[in-house]
């Protein structure tokens, strides 16, 4: 007989275990900063990947928050630099009237 779940079968984690993955949560952000600081995820994945893109559709706007929110926990100099960066190229976008006309430019 198969169980229904909810909120609370689920154990309940440490603050230390909520620390060790928001660590390893800022680490993979961190380690994808090579590849998305000065470009973006692309919407899509290819073969469990995404590849770099230009700044463009609603879903960039969810990789800057990622970084944001590291840096926010981390207080790390280099995600802060990576969010300017990005928020750089927003503006860029704003001012430009790049795919801005969008009822989910509130993502970006």
């Amino acid at each position: 007989m198969q169980t229904k779940s909810s909120l609370l079968t689920y154990k309940t984690i440490s603050n230390q275990e909520a620390g060790e993955y928001l660590a390893k949560a800022v680490d993979l952000v961190r380690g994808n900063l090579d590849r998305f600081t000065d470009r973006f995820p692309y919407s899509n994945s290819e073969g469990g990947f995404y590849q770099p893109g230009d700044n463009r559709e609603w879903t960039t706007g969810f990789w800057t928050g990622e970084i944001w929110l590291a840096y926010e926990y981390a207080k790390d100099p280099d995600l802060k630099r990576a969010g300017e960066v990005q928020m750089e190229s927003f503006l860029r976008r704003i001012e430009t009237g790049s795919d801005v006309e969008t009822h989910d430019l509130g993502f970006m």
